[in-house]
């Protein structure tokens, strides 16, 4: 019955939310017919903000390209490439205004072409035609557009791009450097000469693009480093922060780097040394020089050098001297910078943040330095623990976390930290509690039970957590902290509800109970956090969270990335029964990022595998896998194996997987093969 209630409010709050969608639709069509030019520019603000919802009034907006005003023409035309594939019916409209006389326009119009995305192609030619426009401005963006287009960046726009690299105007160089990043269109050698004889415009817009075509601008390296004695400081900070970002040929671009590094202009020094922490350990020859330039007279330098340390890593114990010195700089981003590089470095820097716990201005940042190190900072538990017990140097809460990120022996740890809980006067309870459970302090659980109905709802939800940690499988755990957790999604302070959802997800089918309760905060969630946590607790659920299809659509077509993602992980994850997401995935796959289009493509063979959906998703997913993190090219190169036997490219990119250093890529790839393998036989 109480299943039946919820899907019940459920359907009727999504049935409140489209009447209210259509309402919202009309009043705006009215607005807009009885407006002055003025009143329909404010408008059209709320015409994008509707997004999916404003499909109905694009015919209206496009009414407003044909009026005899350049300002609301100009006005409509943004408002259509905000909408993007939305927009789709406005493309020979829009198309029509690629012939203006008004560079405005044509320049707009060419802006919206592209963010309206693939629907837009059938414009291409017109497009193109504005190549050959005597306002480089309007050529360039022609060629962006043209790119953003085609499957294959045409010879003409990346000649267009080329020549823009000259432009006297920084925004048209800009542009040109973007696109012909994202497209890889231009050829090292045309950009090469580029370097050598272009003017100094020309040399930083090449040394900027060369810096965003990263590992394949490799060959580049000597040209850009023999760049590193040029006076113009501007072209000396790009070619830093270009070699960098290339981060090849460290023979070359390191000593390049170290001669940057000692400019007289801060900037320049700046970006050397942010560039030389790109080389992680292989700048390891450079510690005294970072080492010194922690006492640069200048912050934004000083900051620069703990940033280098930290990507160094371990391979930089000898600064952490100079790091601790640093703690007490009077900038406040040094300090945090300084705190950060000591965390990163581990071992070598317990004795001196040890040391520091002491001090009344920086001991709670070594806290949480020592937090973050996690099992490397053991040798400093014993004082933490002792600061535990005297309640009033530090942070309670904070000594707690850190004690239990670091891994402390139950057997030393625990009575301290059951005390500490135990506490009735102890704001941070909880934390001690959260604490107990992540040491694995089986000793515990008789307190653990006596604090689980606390008025707190803080501690009780640390309280069924840590329970849980004790013995997953224990049913009579399971049974005493799911109601608990239940409750916690409901409460009224944010991080609770957010470490509710992350536990039920962590708890996965077993959490099948929670699955009402979470599908009816998830459609009335407003906190970005917590409603991601939801979204991924419901894909733990796996397939039987049909319930909360509805609501993962409908955070699969908004504006935020991170909740847009989880929605599509979530619907993915619950398969076939979630095949009402098939139209929204399916348009997912075809515009925006890589990485959103290779979500949306693995969730849509998750949920059906027709020829179709195949042939419109794998092009995406095999382009992600060799740019993505190595567990979600595991899940891509899964799905890829799953549908692609006879596709070439797949077979190709899980070769070059199986070559991978991470075993874990190999053993996806192999799994793949193997399994086309026993297909055969």
């Amino acid at each position: 019955m109480l299943g039946t209630v919820v899907r019940f409010s459920l359907a009727w709050l999504l049935l409140a939310t489209v009447t209210t969608a259509q309402d919202r639709t009309g009043e705006l069509r009215l607005r807009l017919r009885g407006a002055d030019a003025d009143a329909k520019s404010a408008l059209l603000s709320d015409i994008a903000a509707l997004g999916h919802d404003a499909t109905a009034l694009v015919p209206e907006v496009v009414a407003l390209l044909a009026v005899n005003d350049l300002s609301l023409q100009h006005d409509a035309l943004i408002t259509l490439g905000q909408l993007g594939d939305v927009a789709r019916a406005a493309v020979p409209a829009v198309t029509k205004l690629l012939q203006s006389k008004e560079p405005l326009l044509q320049q707009q119009a060419l802006i919206a072409l592209r963010e309206i995305g693939p629907a837009a192609k059938p414009s291409l030619g017109d497009v193109e035609k504005l190549l050959l426009s005597s306002d480089r401005s309007i050529a360039v963006e022609a060629a962006a557009t043209s790119i953003a287009l085609s499957d294959k960046p045409s010879d003409a726009a990346v000649k267009t791009l080329l020549q823009a690299l000259a432009d006297g105007r920084p925004s048209v160089r800009s542009t040109a450097v973007h696109w012909l990043a994202v497209s890889h269109g231009a050829k090292i050698d045309q950009l090469l000469e580029l370097l050598k004889s272009g003017a100094t415009a020309t040399k930083i817009s090449v040394a900027e693009l060369l810096g965003e075509l990263r590992g394949t601008a490799a060959p580049a390296v000597e040209a850009l480093a023999g760049l590193a004695g040029d006076t113009q400081p501007t072209l000396q900070a790009t070619v830093a922060r270009s070699l960098g970002e290339i981060g090849e040929k460290a023979e070359v671009a390191l000593p390049a780097l170290a001669t940057l590094a000692k400019s007289s202009v801060p900037n320049v020094r700046g970006q050397a040394l942010l560039a030389l922490g790109k080389f992680g350990r292989r700048a390891a020859d450079q510690i005294e020089l970072l080492q010194h330039s922690l006492k640069d007279a200048e912050a934004p330098v000083r900051m620069a050098a703990a940033e280098a340390l930290a990507a160094i890593g371990p391979a930089a114990a000898a600064a952490v001297p100079s790091l601790s010195e640093a703690l007490k700089d009077a900038e406040g981003s040094v300090t945090i910078r300084a705190a950060e590089a000591l965390g990163r470095i581990g071992s070598p820097a317990v004795a001196a943040l040890t040391k520091t716990l002491d001090d009344p201005h920086y001991g709670e940042l070594a806290l949480q330095t020592l937090a973050t190190m996690g099992p490397a900072a053991k040798p400093a538990l014993p004082r933490l623990l002792e600061l535990l017990k005297q309640k009033d140097k530090l942070p309670q809460r904070e000594l707690c976390l850190a004690i239990a990120a670091i891994g402390a022996d139950p057997r030393t740890a625990g009575p301290i930290l059951r005390a500490a809980m135990n506490d009735a006067g102890n704001p941070d309870r909880a934390a001690a509690a959260y604490a107990l459970g992540r040491i694995g302090d089986k000793a515990a659980i008789k307190d653990i039970t006596n604090v689980i109905e606390s008025d707190d709802p803080k501690l009780r939800l640390a309280a069924a957590w840590s329970l849980l940690q004790f013995d997953p499988g224990n049913d009579d755990y399971l049974k005493i902290a799911l109601p608990r957790l239940i409750e916690g999604l409901s409460q009224p302070e944010a991080p609770i509800r957010y470490e509710a959802a992350r536990t039920l997800g962590q708890l996965g089918p077993k959490a099948a109970a929670a699955q009402a309760a979470l599908v009816e905060r998830l459609a009335t969630e407003n906190d970005r956090q917590v409603r991601i946590a939801m979204a991924v607790a419901v894909a733990e659920l796996g397939p039987g969270a049909t319930m909360a299809v509805p609501s993962l659509i409908g955070i699969a077509k908004g504006s935020d990335v991170a909740a847009r993602r989880a929605a599509m992980y979530s619907l993915g994850r619950i398969g076939s029964p979630a095949a009402e997401a098939v139209p929204v995935l399916l348009e997912k796959v075809q515009s925006g990022p890589v990485a959103d289009r290779a979500l949306a493509g693995w969730a849509l063979l998750q949920i059906r595998a027709e020829a179709a959906d195949v042939q419109a998703a794998l092009p995406t997913i095999v382009e992600a896998i060799g740019h993505e993190r190595p567990e979600v090219i595991v899940q891509l190169a899964r799905v890829a194996g799953r549908v692609g036997q006879n596709r070439p490219e797949v077979r190709q990119v899980l070769e070059t997987l199986k070559k991978s250093d991470d075993p874990a890529l190999r053993a996806a790839a192999w799994s793949a093969t193997d399994r086309w393998e026993t297909r055969g036989r």
